[in-house]
């Protein structure tokens, strides 16, 4: 063999071991922002056990901005447990979805703390973790891969999510 030939053979050997490496890994991580707008009244409820413990159940409606479920829409379901101004996830579960793609997502933790002004809750900001249980379409990928974010709130009922898919 001369050396022409190893050094094709040898860029054949590494172009097919970078294509099987990138076959094997996940895709790089994702990021994008989500819009999100809590739907209904979604007001404490108070458990009676101490001042400032409650849950509070809802629903929301997001908005995907960036990434490639640009323009999808995610609904979902949360229970929140708050002490005072600390807040931690129960439940939190939802679906993306865009024509031809969704993915079904579940936190599996999430914490938060509520803003004040003038001893008032004004808002609040947090973050959190979760797996994408299901993913199809331009989600396909995303199936059994972890995702962590950070939000906070951006005006009444509504807030803003960095998302980040690992």
């Amino acid at each position: 063999m001369n050396i022409k030939s190893k050094r094709v053979l040898k860029f054949l050997l590494i172009g097919s071991s970078i294509t099987l490496a990138a076959s094997v890994y996940p895709q790089s991580q994702v990021s994008y922002v989500a819009n999100c707008y809590d739907a209904g009244s979604n007001a404490l409820e108070p458990l009676g056990d101490r001042p400032g413990h409650a849950i509070q159940t809802g629903e929301f409606i997001c908005i995907d901005a960036g990434g490639p479920m640009d323009g999808a829409v995610e609904t979902g379901t949360y229970v929140w447990e708050w002490d005072k101004t600390s807040i931690a996830v129960l439940a939190f579960t939802g679906i993306v979805r865009k024509p031809g793609s969704m993915a079904v997502f579940q936190d599996s933790e999430s914490k938060a703390t509520a803003t004040m002004s003038d001893g008032k809750i004004t808002g609040f900001t947090g973050s959190g973790r979760g797996k994408i249980l299901s993913g199809a379409g331009a989600a396909a990928n995303w199936s059994g891969r972890s995702y962590s974010y950070t939000f906070q709130t951006t005006g009444f009922n509504q807030s803003v999510v960095g998302i980040r898919i690992e």
